[in-house]
């Protein structure tokens, strides 16, 4: 049987928490020895962002995606749901939304009844502004005021997305997996659909309905969050995190980088200083909760 959370109630190590009116906000992290949580459901609808890490997160239903650093899920209350254990130590920033706060508008569509993942680069300068915001809450009214604006437009963007996983069939979904874990290999459209066992067109067709995506847009989508995180966090040369990536070589990938960042590798290296997300998003360095225990 599913068991359910009250407000305020998770799995993780709280490292943070701030609410607002109608939104309660809870910083958590999970080490990586994590074995997963069991099946279970929260009082409040859930906006969680995932900071740092990677890990499977799974709905009734045989639903499942992969949530990694600068993705949005979205989970509404009453919906049983689970993570896998993790390979990975996750930080996320989970948000509680009050009912009240979602029925205050009258216009709620149905997309806000199920679940969505989001992700891209159109939603990271909505997450940096809400994290930056988020640790600024103590001590500033106004970024208070700033992060309930980016809540709510969080909430429009869930509402308007059309990736709903949940809502799209089995197969459909392993192709999304398949994706994800093999970007970094020379693979064809025809390969996945041999190995899902539909018509290439068929399945171009409906990756782009569910995703937004081209098949090849995503692969390209999760080559640069790789390299990205490589030259945040590593000092490898530029053209060893290109062809790690799955680039033909240093050249398409400074082409294809600039495309989503604005900004070439070095220049992204340099603007980052080697931080991660979560820090490139705070005014002040993030204390490791595993070298600190959260108060």
């Amino acid at each position: 049987m599913a068991k359910g959370l009250s407000i305020g109630r998770f799995f993780g190590e709280r490292v943070k928490n701030c609410a607002l009116e109608g939104f309660k906000l809870s910083e958590l992290s999970y080490s990586q020895d994590f074995q997963g949580t069991p099946p279970h459901f929260h009082e409040h609808s859930l906006i969680k962002i995932t900071m740092d890490g990677a890990f499977k997160h799974s709905f009734e239903g045989n639903v499942a995606w992969t949530s990694t650093p600068g993705t949005l899920d979205y989970c509404p209350s009453g919906v049983v749901h689970w993570h896998n254990s993790h390979q990975s130590r996750v930080h996320l920033l989970v948000i509680e939304v009050d009912p009240a706060r979602l029925d205050a508008d009258q216009n709620r569509p149905e997309s806000l009844r199920s679940p969505a993942n989001l992700r891209g680069q159109q939603y990271r300068w909505l997450l940096s502004r809400l994290y930056r915001g988020f640790r600024e809450m103590d001590c500033d009214s106004a970024s208070c005021l700033e992060v309930e604006g980016v809540l709510l437009l969080l909430l429009s963007e869930v509402a308007r997305a059309k990736n709903h996983d949940f809502r799209t069939p089995p197969w459909l979904r392993r192709v999304r997996d398949i994706v994800h874990d093999r970007f970094r290999e020379a693979i064809s459209l025809k390969q996945i659909a041999s190995e899902v066992d539909v018509h290439p067109a068929w399945l171009a067709s409906s990756f782009h309905k569910a995703y937004g995506l081209t098949v090849g847009e995503a692969i390209r989508q999760f080559r640069v969050e790789y390299a990205s995180k490589q030259l945040s966090e590593t000092d490898r040369p530029v053209a060893e995190v290109a062809v790690e990536a799955g680039f033909a070589d240093q050249s398409h990938f400074s082409n294809v980088f600039r495309r989503f960042t604005g900004m070439t590798p070095s220049q992204y290296r340099r603007e980052l200083g080697k931080r991660s997300l979560r820090e490139s998003c705070s005014p002040n360095k993030l204390r490791d909760p595993e070298a600190q225990p959260p108060a």
